[in-house]
C-alpha cells in the first residue's frame, strides 16, 4: 500500500453505487482461481491473493480494457530512491485476457521519464483503430535527465501503439502546413539548456 513501491498488486470489486463504494462490507477481493480457471472472490481481505507478485519491482498501477484487442493492459511503475535492490526506475506493460489474469510482460522500460509514476490510459483516449492510445503519466519530480523530453513534473501525455500479429506499427505522416511563417518564439526567461527555440525544433 505504498504509492510508488510494492511487491504485489491486489484486486477488489464492488457495485458502482454510492453505497457500494462507501460501505466496506460490499467489497469482494480476488483470491486466486479454481482448477478450471474460474476467479475466486471472497469477503475477507486477509484471504486476498495478488494478480501480480514481483518483490521490489512494482508500485503505482492501473488497468485499461481494449475492446478491439480483447486485452486488459496493466501498467506498473516503480521509482528508485535510495534502495539497493533496484538501481533504476521501471515502467512495465502487461497484458491479460481477463482482468484477474494471468498477466504477462509485453514491454519493460528502464528509466523512461526517467521518474515516471501514476500511469493511466483513460478508455476515452483509445484511438479508433483500437490498438493505439494516449497514456498519461507524471514524471521527474527531482531529476533533470528527461527522456523523452516531454516527460515533466505535470500531466504528461504520450501516444503509444501495440504491435499486433508481429506487424510493425506504421506511423501516419501528416501533411502539415506552417500557418505562422512570420512568428517568432520568445520567452521571459529560461534555465540551463531549456531555450524557447526548443518548442519549434521538430524534436
Amino acid at each position: 500500500n505504498n504509492w510508488d513501491k510494492g511487491d504485489a498488486i491486489y484486486l477488489c470489486r464492488t457495485n458502482a453505487t454510492p453505497e457500494g463504494i462507501t460501505k466496506a462490507e460490499n467489497y469482494e477481493f480476488f483470491a486466486g482461481h479454481t482448477k478450471n480457471a474460474t476467479p475466486i472472490w471472497v469477503k475477507a481481505v486477509g484471504d486476498a491473493k495478488p494478480i501480480v507478485d514481483w518483490p521490489n519491482h512494482l508500485g503505482s498501477e492501473s488497468i485499461t480494457y481494449f475492446p478491439k484487442m480483447g486485452k486488459y493492459i496493466l501498467m506498473t511503475c516503480r521509482l528508485k530512491e535510495e534502495e539497493d535492490n533496484l538501481q533504476y526506475n521501471v515502467t512495465i506493460f502487461w497484458e491479460a485476457d481477463e482482468i484477474t489474469g494471468p498477466y504477462k510482460i509485453i514491454h519493460y522500460m528502464k528509466d523512461w521519464g526517467a521518474q515516471t509514476y501514476f500511469p493511466n490510459i483513460p478508455s476515452q483516449f483509445i484511438n479508433d483503430d483500437g490498438s493505439s492510445a494516449w497514456i498519461t503519466v507524471a514524471s521527474n519530480y527531482s531529476v533533470q535527465n528527461i527522456n523523452p523530453h516531454q516527460n515533466r513534473y505535470a500531466a504528461s501525455m504520450h501516444e503509444l501503439a501495440f504491435v499486433l500479429n508481429d506487424k510493425p506499427f506504421k506511423e501516419e505522416k501528416l501533411d502539415l502546413v506552417n500557418i505562422a511563417p512570420m512568428a517568432k518564439v520568445w520567452a521571459t526567461s529560461f534555465e540551463d539548456d531549456s531555450k524557447p527555440e526548443a518548442s519549434i525544433d521538430g524534436v
